[in-house]
């Protein structure tokens, strides 16, 4: 998320420079910009980016007028309400038994209901050896792995849920 910030000064007779300040949800303001300098012309337009919106709430901004004799005013202050709406899953998955010799079963906790699982076996070289994919329902977080076909050795299993990859070790 980013915000951004756009302000113009009519005339900048006594301004040396400027500084945005932040709050989050009332908290002490903070600068976020380093000084920008005043541009001494009439009808001066100014640009800056807040990309630290990593949490959702209300952001409020103003503006900093710093003089040449180091006396300044605040702006009005604005509001910037930012809300997250996509939350990331955490995945627990669990790779048993292993070392496995006929099966390996494959559980999921926490995966979205309508999740789509994908499980790729590679050998130790990167080779694809096996394919799988199936949606799963909330109630069946299992899966069984035939692998009675795979001679002795490492395997590595990449598990995709939905976006999200899981590398898992299989011997």
């Amino acid at each position: 998320e980013l915000a951004n910030i756009y302000w113009s000064a009519l005339t900048e007779l006594n301004t040396d420079h400027y500084v945005v300040e932040r709050s989050y949800e009332g908290q002490p303001w903070n600068d976020i910009t380093a000084e920008v300098d005043a541009q001494g012309i009439p009808s001066a337009t100014y640009t800056i980016q807040d990309t630290d919106l990593d949490v959702a709430g209300t952001y409020y901004y103003r503006l900093r007028d710093v003089e040449t004799n180091n006396s300044f005013t605040h702006s009005e202050t604005i509001a910037i309400k930012v809300e997250k709406t996509e939350v990331e899953q955490v995945i627990d998955i669990n790779v048993y038994p292993n070392p496995a010799v006929e099966f390996v079963n494959i559980t999921l906790e926490g995966a979205d209901a309508s999740a789509t699982l994908d499980v790729n076996i590679y050998n130790n070289n990167g080779q694809v050896i096996s394919l799988n994919n199936t949606d799963m329902t909330l109630d069946t977080n299992h899966m069984i792995l035939d692998v009675t076909s795979l001679p002795a050795g490492t395997y590595f299993l990449q598990i995709r849920v939905d976006e999200q990859v899981f590398i898992k070790k299989l011997n």
